[in-house]
């Protein structure tokens, strides 16, 4: 499949934590105990943490927040609703484990407090257990049927889990409700997409932004649908609107370069891909806008610059198949131009001698005897970088990836320009257990 249908499949919605979390304050604000009640606390300060607490949520002061809410609990202990602001901030700063040690003693206090299993489920969803966000999700939900958040974080960890059934029902549950959920629409076709119907995703999409014209991640996954079935138009369109709603996206600029130059528009991938480069993404995505840069010029004809991103790409990620195979390939086609030097061979008489014996080893599939000739041709010349290749490749053939790449790496290290050792290295890595980057 090509690289733009794999890279423009619907993208998948954010890991649970950091959007989530925008609404763990949302719902404490729904559950702030009345003034009556904090004026029951056996001290006026006492009130005043918790307001304080309160304040530090809204504006987003984590820490002072956090020593607000121990405040109000030392003289306080036994109201739940603090240990949910608590467990709030301590999540909001990273402390997961202290989070659910403070959500877990709200529930001690009050075994039908919702938001602290809701909270609880978005921690278990964070750390990749997903039949622990279930349970508390399932519980959030048994004591607030109408809590729609905790249902599509439960549609969620539903769909991550492969439930894809039982997560278009939570979702259409929602919508029964709330036919104008723009997230339940997305939700859904995300799980359409995966269930492979991108027609029916579709229409999921294009309700979402219809009802929220500002939801940037459901047009991101309208334009890759459209896109991975061929609408290259409408893939475009909507990219555009992703990123004129958020103009620092990663993920939107990557798409719309993609996109862009499947339409043919070269120069205007290249522009997306380096305002890729100029946000400063995480090396995955560095490596990602680079090779997709040298493919750009790859299909411009510019094999000179395609090598020059490549090699900038296996920088940022040197263990990457996928980018020695298009080097190799690259190469290849330069030195069909005659741009790029013949490998030379051996200057030294026993090591050419070895190598040749090598060489017909092989062709006879004598592996064993053919590594040794070779192991002894590097023996009489260690820099000869085709005998490397050649030891590289026997090695692969018998099984021994690890040591067939430690031989293509030096070949690669001796002679970059060799397009033979840039693809069996890539094979190498791709069979050595590395084939979902090399592929």
């Amino acid at each position: 499949m090509p690289d733009t249908n794999r890279s423009l499949r619907a993208a998948p919605q954010p890991k649970f934590l950091p959007a989530a979390l925008r609404c763990l304050a949302v719902l404490l604000m729904c559950c702030i105990i009345s003034p009556a009640l904090v004026a029951q606390t056996s001290a006026s300060t006492a009130a005043d943490h918790y307001k304080r607490g309160v304040a530090y949520l809204k504006s987003q002061d984590w820490e002072k927040a956090a020593s607000e809410f121990q405040a109000f609990l030392r003289v306080q202990p036994k109201m739940p609703r603090a240990y949910d602001g608590l467990g709030i901030a301590l999540a909001r700063m990273g402390k997961g484990k202290d989070a659910k040690d403070a959500f877990e003693s709200a529930l001690r206090l009050d075994p039908s407090d919702a938001e602290a299993y809701y909270n609880l489920g978005l921690l278990d969803a964070d750390a990749q257990d997903l039949k622990g966000a279930r349970e508390n999700l399932e519980k959030a939900l048994k004591f607030q049927p109408e809590n729609e958040k905790a249902r599509l974080a439960l549609a969620l960890a539903l769909q991550e889990m492969g439930d894809l059934k039982e997560s278009a029902r939570q979702y259409e549950l929602i919508l029964s409700r709330n036919p104008k959920s723009a997230e339940a629409h997305n939700g859904l076709g995300n799980v359409c997409v995966l269930d492979n119907r991108a027609t029916d995703g579709i229409a999921e999409y294009r309700k979402a932004v219809e009802f929220d014209p500002k939801y940037f991640r459901a047009y991101n996954n309208l334009g890759s649908t459209l896109a991975s079935t061929g609408d290259i138009q409408g893939g475009y369109d909507a990219f555009k609107k992703a990123v004129a709603l958020r103009p620092e996206s990663i993920e939107a600029h990557l798409n719309l370069g993609l996109v862009t130059r499947a339409m043919g528009q070269n120069d205007a991938a290249l522009a997306e891909f380096e305002r890729v480069l100029s946000l400063h993404p995480p090396d995955p995505v560095a490596y990602r806008a680079y090779y997709e840069m040298a493919q750009t010029y790859r299909q411009a004809g510019d094999l000179e610059k395609a090598v020059q991103f490549l090699l900038k790409s296996l920088e940022v990620k040197p263990e990457t198949g996928q980018a020695y195979y298009t080097l190799g390939s690259t190469l290849k086609q330069l030195a069909s131009s005659q741009r790029v030097s013949r490998p030379k061979p051996s200057s030294n008489s026993k090591a050419a001698e070895l190598y040749n014996e090598g060489a017909q080893r092989l062709v006879t599939s004598d592996l064993e005897g053919a590594t040794d000739s070779l192991k002894a041709s590097i023996a009489a010349d260690p820099g000869f970088a085709q005998a490397h290749n050649l030891l590289g490749f026997a090695l692969g053939q018998q099984g021994k990836l690890q040591e067939a790449i430690v031989e293509l790496n030096r070949a690669v290290e001796l002679d970059p320009d060799s397009s033979d050792a840039h693809y069996n290295l890539g094979v190498a890595l791709a069979y050595a257990g590395q084939r979902s980057e090399s592929i």
